[in-house]
This record gives C-alpha cells, structure tokens and sequence, in this order.
C-alpha cells in the first residue's frame, strides 16, 4: 500500500540519520575549546577580552602588565599556579579580586591610591567605597576584616588556606563562594549582626566541625554548607524564615528551637539529607 511505503521510507531515512549524528564527535563547550596562549610565564585567552588565566614562573614580587602583546589586560582569573609569589602589584583598572586568594603564599597586593576600583586595609582588598571585602590574599591566615566591611563578597576566601575567620561587627551580609573550598577553616567567630547567608558560602570546608548560626540570621541560601563532611553539629537561631536546597551537608545534627522554622524545615528534608533535628 502506498501509505505504508511512505511510511516505511520515512523510518528508513530516521535510522540513516541517526547513524550519521551518532558517528560525529560530540560538540565541545565553549569553555573546552578556548585557546590558551603564554607570555613570560602568564597563561592568558583573548576570546572575548584579554584574561590571564594563570601564572606560572617563578617571581616573589609580579607586576600584572597593563598590556600584553598590545592588548589590554582586562582581568586575572587565578594565581593557583603561582608557588613562590608574595607580592602583587596590580595596574588600574584591571579586575583581579577573583586571583588573589587562590595564591596560598601571597601575602600583599600593592595598587595605587587611584585606583577607581579599590582600596586596601589590614592587607585585605576592598571595594573603593569601603564596605564590600573583595579579597584576602591566600597567605594570610587569620584576616582581620575592618569594621566598614558590611559584606563579605563573592569568593573573597574562596580556596584560601585560612584557619579562622572572625566577622567584622558590622558585617551583614556573606555573598555566594565567600568561603568556598577553604579547606583549612576550623573557626568562624560570629557577630551580632550577619542577616543573609548566600548560596554555597561555606561549601568544602571540610575542618568545621560545628558551627552557631546567631539569632540575628533570616535567611540561609541553597548549599550554603554542602560538603562541610566533617561538619556534625549545627546550631540555628531561631529567626531564620528562609531556607534554600540542600543548605545543610549531608548526615548532619541541626540543634534548634521546637517550632521554628529550621525544625520544619529539617524535617521535611531529614530522609533525602540524613539530616536529624535535636530541639534546645
């Protein structure tokens, strides 16, 4: 019939297909196929702006370039690779908060009083303004945050070999990756203040073993401890209203007020994340 053979020829033409896509290599990601190139021990991309990726020689002391090959240096994405550096120096308007801390034998960063972006106290680098802490250099082990510091930035720790960290008294807000990866974090002495935990601020700090989450807290974003394994017991205050996923790791004892809303939340999620509630 002639409607069979048309529908034959079709499945036909489906199977080839599907062969053929099946036997190409499967597409790459941008982020896979980005060019890497080398200049005097800096790993750099200029597929949308020129990026120092990484760097690799040998220097204590490193000026980052305002130019390289006759493009401008736009940013520095991580200093991991870097095992001797202790002082950066870094040329105006060329974004590097990300790097700093990645670099575990940095421990001053030099930049010009006018810089339109930046500022530094106690060693730690700040917005200009202040009052947002960008980034800690990752040799410093016990930063002292200054009192105008309200938020402690995105990754401004991240990956750092920080052993104890304690809040300035006007620090209010703790955004995403802060402390992300800092592997060595036993300790983190609260202030009275803090009201927003953001999304995976303290994710793999694998040294805490408990922690206190003050009274003064509302609101605890997704994953915001999430592959803290060795973290057993956590203590809520009981103004927390807000929740996010998986905020807790994994088997964890969450002690708070009966009634509150951590109980209920811990509950609702206690068979998925092993988690256990004891009321105080």
């Amino acid at each position: 019939m002639p409607g069979r053979k048309k529908a034959n020829a079709a499945l036909v033409l489906a199977l080839c297909l599907c062969l053929v896509f099946s036997a190409l290599p499967p597409m790459q990601s941008k982020a896979e196929i980005i060019p890497r190139y080398r200049w005097h021990g800096f790993i750099y991309s200029t597929v949308d702006w020129l990026s120092i990726r990484n760097y690799t020689g040998n220097a204590e002391t490193l000026r980052i370039p305002a130019k390289i090959r006759g493009k401008k240096v736009k940013d520095v994405m991580s200093l991991s690779k870097a095992k001797r550096l202790k002082k950066l120096i870094v040329p105006d308007g060329t974004t590097f908060y990300h790097a700093v801390s990645t670099c575990r034998t940095l421990k001053k960063i030099q930049i010009s009083k006018t810089n339109p972006s930046y500022k530094l106290k106690n060693k730690l680098l700040l917005n200009k303004k202040g009052n947002i802490l960008r980034g800690c250099p990752g040799g410093i082990k016990n930063p002292k945050i200054p009192d105008s510091v309200t938020v402690i930035g995105y990754v401004a720790f991240n990956d750092s070999d920080i052993g104890e960290v304690k809040l300035g008294k006007n620090v209010r807000h703790i955004s995403g990756y802060a402390f992300w990866g800092c592997k060595k974090l036993k300790k983190i002495k609260w202030n009275k203040n803090v009201r927003w935990i953001e999304y995976n601020a303290f994710e793999d700090c694998r040294s805490l073993t408990e922690i206190a989450i003050p009274k003064s807290v509302r609101r605890i974003d997704d994953e915001a401890f999430k592959g803290c394994t060795n973290l057993k017991k956590i203590t809520v205050g009981p103004n927390v209203k807000k929740f996010g996923t998986g905020v807790f790791p994994v088997q964890a004892t969450i002690y708070g007020k009966k009634g509150s809303a951590v109980e209920k939340y811990v509950k609702r999620h206690a068979k998925m994340y092993k988690w256990k509630f004891v009321p105080i």
